[in-house]
């Protein structure tokens, strides 16, 4: 049977949403908000965490950074620190040719001992050392030395016979004697020979009609190997016999 409402729709009773259908509308608006809600949260986060991603990489940068200039410095003191030992170095083994040069002339321009003798120097020599230093030992030869002084000049004596005598005080005012008295001077304490002294007398006046002084004149030359710098520096160090020994 049909049945028709002929009631006008202002007098007809109000009919409500189909539940399934309420309940689709009310579900998908949930499942919206929801989205919604989850994608602000995972945007806010997401966001936090590239905050903290960038924050990150900047630490890692300066910690690399420091990194870098730490190892720098470190490079750096210990090319400071090979400077110093090498300063350090050269400052134990050099010699300091000044003052032995103002000991040799006091040395010489002294008069002491029971044979005073009356010298000047007329040449000095000091080769250059990088290239004396470097001069090696070989057998059947004397052992390497740290480089040498040379020098000679003149005695002055009455008679030829004192020349001897001279030349020994000479020899033992530059050396101390090491083999009498197991000593030697401030002077010789940086060599480790000295040669045999000799005197050659180059110039007579005593048969002259009007006799001059010094009436004797003799040359000496001497030539002193220094101690290797590989070494310490040896103060009882022997020198070769002087003259009459």
């Amino acid at each position: 049977m049909i049945e028709i409402n002929l009631l006008p729709p202002e007098l007809r009773a109000r009919t409500g949403t189909p539940r399934a259908r309420f309940v689709a509308i009310v579900s998908g608006v949930v499942a919206v908000t929801l989205a919604l809600g989850a994608f602000a949260w995972v945007h806010i986060e997401l966001g936090r965490v590239r905050d903290l991603r960038t924050a990150r990489e900047d630490e890692a940068l300066a910690q690399e950074q420091r990194k870098k200039h730490s190892l720098d410095l470190q490079a750096e003191i210990e090319m400071y620190e090979r400077r110093r030992t090498a300063i350090q170095t050269i400052n134990r083994s050099r010699i300091l040719w000044s003052q032995k040069l103002d000991q040799l002339f006091d040395i010489v321009t002294r008069q002491a001992g029971d044979t005073p003798y009356l010298a000047w120097l007329d040449a000095v020599e000091v080769p250059a050392q990088p290239i004396a230093s470097k001069r090696a030992a070989t057998p059947g030869r004397q052992a390497a030395d740290g480089g040498q002084l040379k020098f000679r000049g003149l005695l002055a004596m009455e008679q030829e016979s004192s020349a001897l005598a001279h030349s020994s005080a000479l020899y033992t005012a530059l050396t101390g004697d090491p083999d009498a008295t197991g000593q030697s001077t401030e002077f010789f304490a940086d060599f480790q020979r000295i040669n045999n002294p000799s005197v050659l007398i180059v110039q007579d006046r005593a048969g002259m009609e009007r006799p001059r002084s010094p009436a004797v004149v003799g040359e000496f030359r001497y030539e002193l190997s220094l101690v290797p710098r590989t070494g310490p520096a040896k103060p009882g160090a022997k020198p070769a016999p002087g003259p009459g020994r």
